[in-house]
């Protein structure tokens, strides 16, 4: 069945949907954004100055964290299209090793997908701690298990030989032995049969890797609208005793909980 265009723009409005949820998160992470490295100098009192500056490393981590996340998921969505497209004219590429580039980039993306969620719970976690602030830790550790159980074989079959990741898509493997085998049996029929398993192989590619696409960016959707959210918060929360102490020297005091001092 062939990946329909109506699809791929379904895929794209419900991502804008969930997009609209993070821009109270990216309006309250202005304190932080305006300057790459903010300077607290004018926070006379040593411990409050080393506090500000310890929170808005974190909270920093937090927010990019998150953003690596989602450009996981923007790059997916760039392979399922790059493997819509054939030929890619100028250049001496199979068709074989089209599909063969775009489910590797596909296998990868699904790893790189649990290694971000991973820096995603790690980082908010370390925000948690030093802003007492409940982030639903465990609504993340129930998604981490759900991309173990969805994207888990795409997962495992990265890094494994060439003959192993065969197992994964038997389609392409028998593609391959067909495309090279065309070369001599130049019979009309045996041509069409050729193409007609392509066409096969590249719709299972692609409804896997489609498949993959919409259980990420489900999973962005529920940060979004969760995570973030939390997230927004503290940066409000944040700026809110950045300005107190540049106000009230004499009156603010901050400092680190013992154990993230340490």
């Amino acid at each position: 069945m062939k990946l329909r265009t109506a699809t791929i723009d379904k895929l794209a409005k419900d991502y804008e949907s969930a997009l609209e949820k993070l821009h109270p998160l990216l309006d309250a992470a202005q304190c932080i954004l305006r300057h790459p490295a903010p300077q607290f100098d004018d926070i006379s009192d040593v411990e409050s100055r080393k506090a500000l500056e310890a929170t808005c490393f974190l909270l920093h981590e937090a927010l990019k964290a998150l953003l690596e996340l989602n450009s996981v998921y923007d790059d997916i969505v760039i392979a399922l299209q790059m493997g819509r497209r054939f030929p890619w004219h100028g250049y001496e590429i199979r068709k074989s090793d089209h599909l063969k580039f775009i489910w590797f980039q596909h296998v990868n993306l699904c790893y790189l997908f649990e290694e971000k969620l991973k820096l995603v719970r790690n980082a908010l976690g370390r925000v948690e701690t030093i802003l007492d602030h409940d982030f639903e830790m465990v609504h993340l550790s129930l998604m981490q298990k759900n991309v173990k159980k969805i994207l888990g074989r795409h997962i495992r079959s990265r890094g494994q030989t060439f003959h192993e990741w065969y197992q994964h898509q038997e389609s392409l493997r028998d593609y391959r032995m067909f495309e090279f085998t065309c070369k001599y049996e130049k019979s009309d029929g045996y041509s069409d049969f050729v193409e007609r398993h392509y066409r096969h192989t590249k719709s299972i590619i692609l409804r896997e890797i489609l498949a993959s696409a919409q259980f990420m960016q489900a999973c962005l959707a529920d940060i979004f609208e969760h995570q973030a959210e939390h997230l927004s918060e503290c940066l409000k929360k944040f700026e809110l005793l950045w300005n107190r102490c540049r106000l009230n020297p004499d009156k603010i005091r901050l400092s680190l909980k013992p154990k993230v001092a340490a």
